[in-house]
């Protein structure tokens, strides 16, 4: 989300200038990140007890965490509603393929390597 926004403004990104929206994207990152694990530790119970209190943790989360970045892009950008969510939705498609993608790459190295050993 750093990066997006420095990219929306145009700006050149540097250690120094990616250091203050890192910083700030860190404070709404680890509360999403908390009730996103906790949520899917909901899920994962035996018997499927916490399904209901898992899924609604985690569209929670979900819920919250999509507004918090709308609302810093329409500030910290100057735009409307409409295009932060675009920005947003652009960078956590992005930022989501990304992650699959490396844990994908992650999985298959580990099975490569154990079934070598």
């Amino acid at each position: 989300m750093a990066v997006t926004l420095l990219r929306s403004k145009a700006s050149k990104i540097t250690r120094n200038s990616l250091r203050p929206p890192f910083f700030s994207q860190c404070y709404v990152a680890a509360p999403f990140a908390f009730f996103l694990v906790l949520g899917f530790d909901f899920i994962s119970m035996p018997e499927e007890h916490g399904v209901l209190v898992g899924s609604f943790t985690v569209a929670f989360a979900m819920i919250w965490y999509a507004q918090a970045q709308v609302r810093w892009f329409m500030h910290d950008l100057r735009i409307g509603v409409q295009r932060a969510t675009a920005i947003f939705l652009a960078a956590f498609l992005f930022a989501t393929l990304a992650a699959l993608l490396v844990a994908l790459v992650i999985t298959f190295d580990a099975r490569s390597i154990a079934t070598s050993v």
